[in-house]
């Protein structure tokens, strides 16, 4: 499907300044499960797992022990004498729904964080897929832009040969003179935005060199079959969506428990224990009741202003679906689009047109050198026009497994390969 120039790239290793170890293309995917924040992530897990510990209906338990030997003093308002000796036991309580509200939140927690990595892990392969994509239509947008700039050197010459001849138009000269300084002012900008590339990969696989045979990259045909197939994913199912859906319901939740405590009026109970070691019949005994009054108008303030938070949450978190909505259905039709595009650029007839200008220069233009070049010219921006479109569908392809969480299928694959086989 992609003409002659396109493929003379064969097997293509891209290089960085400083050579590493080399890396597949599914290696260097693979390494979005390695990164640190997926480390410091299991070990958050791992410290709410062991913090999930609780009372269920208590929310503080003290015990105390004082004991009075060598000296007295004077303690909520008791004299104490020498010998004495207190116990004592308090008990804090929760509100009757509190410990419901707890444990959903113990629950929404792990559930939110198992929800994150995944997103997490989702966005780090997303990342890698563009930048290698990028590097694959950069390296090769490079090659093609270098013929067209021998091209245009090969068209100056020519002119610059037949200065003398009668029909010769200085025009012509200069227009190509130009064209070929603008031309290498393109491949300037091409070579920087590859440095910038190359800084950005070395950054994620530590100075790696990556490679990759052009000729299993997955083909425009198949993601145009796969996306007219693919009809039963649904955005509700999206972990872009459930992650925020979780992330609203524990605010709700926190706003539950808020308003439950703030309902509480049993504060505490108290036992008291006090004996005298000198005097077996003077023991005392104290039993006390916290009552709490639920009077708090500015608690009220605070509680209003996290439950319009809350609020003003689910309508984003709806526009967020919405928004997903939109996208899987506009996805499909933009890459039917490029594919159509793609098609006429790799028509039969343009191929056999080519193959005529490559095989049989002299024929296809009457050995005329400015006809030669010219057409050669016309089917290199025709195949820059194909990688670019071929870019921009692999570019929504990738997009459309993200959001339908295909990136971190079980197991992993490398979707830019035709056998899309695992990592």
């Amino acid at each position: 499907m992609i003409s002659k120039n396109l493929w003379l790239l064969g097997v293509i290793t891209l290089n960085f300044p400083l050579l590493g170890k080399e890396l597949s293309l599914s290696d260097f995917i693979k390494t979005a499960t390695d990164n640190q924040s997926m480390t410091t992530l299991d070990s958050l897990t791992a410290q709410l797992d062991q913090s999930n510990f609780n009372l269920d209906y208590f929310d503080k338990i003290e015990l105390r022990y004082k004991s009075e030997d060598m000296h007295r003093y004077r303690t909520d308002g008791d004299n104490f004498r020498t010998g004495n000796q207190q116990f004592s036991m308090k008990l804090s309580f929760k509100n009757w729904g509190e410990q419901d509200h707890i444990d959903s939140i113990a629950s929404l927690n792990d559930e939110h964080l198992e929800l994150l990595k995944k997103r997490m892990i989702s966005q780090a392969i997303k990342l890698r897929y563009k930048l290698l994509l990028e590097h694959i239509y950069l390296t090769k947008s490079m090659v093609l832009e270098k013929q067209l700039s021998l091209i245009h050197k090969d068209t100056i010459k020519v002119l610059k040969n037949k200065v003398n001849d009668l029909d010769f138009q200085w025009t012509d000269l200069l227009t190509a003179e130009e064209n070929e300084t603008q031309q290498q002012l393109k491949l300037i900008k091409l070579e920087q935005q590859r440095s910038r590339n190359d800084d950005q990969i070395n950054s994620l696989c530590n100075n790696c060199t990556i490679t990759y045979n052009d000729n299993i990259l997955i083909k425009i045909d198949q993601i145009n079959n796969f996306l007219n197939s693919d009809t039963l994913f649904h955005s509700k199912s999206s972990s872009i969506i459930r992650e925020a859906k979780v992330r609203h319901h524990i605010d709700q939740e926190l706003i539950d428990l808020e308003e439950e405590r703030s309902k509480k009026w049993l504060n505490f109970v108290r036992f008291n224990y006090q004996k005298d070691l000198q005097q077996k019949e003077d023991n005392t005994y104290h039993f006390e009741i916290g009552i709490e009054l639920p009077i708090r108008p500015e608690d009220t303030v605070d509680l209003m202003r996290k439950k319009l938070k809350v609020a003003n949450q689910k309508i984003e978190n709806d526009q967020i679906q919405k928004m997903i909505d939109q996208e899987l259905r506009q996805i499909p039709k933009e890459i039917a689009g490029f594919f159509q595009v793609c098609q006429s650029i790799s028509s039969q007839e343009v191929k056999k047109f080519r193959s005529q200008l490559f095989d049989n220069q002299d024929q296809a233009t009457g050995s005329n050198p400015l006809a030669l070049l010219a057409l050669k010219k016309r089917v290199l921006s025709s195949d820059l026009r194909f990688l670019k479109c071929y870019q921009e569908i692999v570019s929504r392809y990738i997009k459309y497994l993200y959001l339908t969480d295909r990136l971190t299928s079980d197991p992993l694959k490398n979707f830019l390969l035709q056998d899309m086989r695992p990592i």
